[in-house]
């Protein structure tokens, strides 16, 4: 028997005191409050579509509905799209994701320069309410040049606190990724 029947079985078949079932009433919310945290999620936080360098794709596939569809598969509760500076798919993979179990929050992959590694890549999500557009904006705001939107190698040159400091005003959070590839990269990762 789960321990919130046998709790409510205690309350309903011995007697008790008024004091003594409030206090039976408040552990079986307690264990309704810890049950609902401890709620697991499945997600894939770095998602590319066609509009990035590290997009993996079939021809001739609407690419936005299969994205959410191959979520669905996996079983996602949530997943980001991370494109290399670019915000240009977002809203077209948030509009396939509409009615389906899967959310879609808003992000970009940055490489950046921090301790003279060149070589810093930074995923930043955004609330599920951002849209491709505020993220496009961020992108102008950090210099990025529109020929540079989906490449992998391009560098953000704005200094590594401004990155932050402008994520951080849209209430983006900022994860280093795969920064223990190389050595290069793992010389930075006190810094960070």
């Amino acid at each position: 028997m789960s321990k919130k029947k046998s709790l409510a079985a205690k309350i309903e078949k011995q007697p008790v005191s008024a004091k003594g079932r409030v206090e039976l009433e408040g552990k079986i919310e307690k264990t309704k409050t810890r049950s609902a945290r401890r709620k697991s999620f499945v997600m894939d936080l770095r998602v590319h579509s066609p509009h990035s360098q590290g997009y993996f794709g079939v021809d001739g596939i609407d690419t936005a509905p299969a994205i959410v569809s191959l979520a669905k598969v996996k079983k996602l509760d949530f997943i980001a799209v991370t494109d290399y500076h670019s915000a240009s798919f977002i809203d077209e993979l948030v509009t396939a994701a509409k009615g389906s179990p899967v959310t879609v929050f808003p992000g970009v992959d940055l490489r950046c320069t921090l301790a003279g590694c060149d070589d810093v890549v930074l995923t930043a999500l955004f609330p599920d309410t951002v849209t491709g557009k505020e993220v496009g904006e961020l992108l102008d705001r950090l210099g990025i040049p529109s020929e540079a939107r989906g490449m992998r190698k391009y560098r953000v040159r704005t200094p590594f606190d401004e990155i932050v400091k402008l994520i951080e005003e849209r209430n983006g959070l900022i994860i280093p990724s795969r920064m223990d590839q190389t050595p290069y990269r793992l010389s930075v990762v006190p810094t960070l």
